[in-house]
């Protein structure tokens, strides 16, 4: 809620109080549950019953797909990986036991600018939502997402 509702709101009468937090809730309900997501727990519910072996090559042609995809469309990883002399054929090949080579991203990176960690299709195909984390482990940091991608 924005902070002009949030100074107006204690003066509402308790049913428009009710009304908004309710509209409110459904509103972020679709958000996070709506979209793809039964799709996707279906997924999930199906190579729950697979034989390890085929999960692990899903798994690993799903991390070949998501860093080929990382280095054409993430500006951050685009840069540390090419800086870094990693390329498509690298990532095409990857095993799940090679990610420790990959460089790792700091915290302070993600803090400093969150939008280079958006990548350029989603960014262009999808409404973007910004989330903040508590800092609990010190400074917030801000995840950038779309409710489908």
């Amino acid at each position: 809620m924005g902070s002009a509702i949030e100074s107006l709101y204690p003066r509402f009468p308790v049913w428009v109080q009710n009304l908004g937090i309710s509209a409110y809730g459904l509103v972020w309900r679709n958000e996070r549950l709506g979209g793809r997501f039964e799709e996707y727990v279906r997924g999930f519910q199906d190579r729950d019953t697979w034989p390890p072996e085929r999960l692990n090559d899903y798994l690993q042609r799903q991390l070949r797909r998501v860093l080929i995809s990382a280095l054409a469309e993430v500006p951050y990883y685009t840069h540390l990986w090419r800086k870094n002399g990693i390329g498509v054929a690298d990532l095409a090949h990857m095993q799940l036991s090679d990610m420790q080579w990959l460089p790792s991203t700091p915290k302070q990176d993600l803090r400093a600018d969150p939008g280079v960690f958006v990548s350029t299709s989603a960014a262009t195909r999808h409404r973007l939502r910004h989330y903040y984390s508590s800092g609990t482990s010190g400074t917030p940091v801000t995840a950038i997402c779309s409710a489908d991608g």
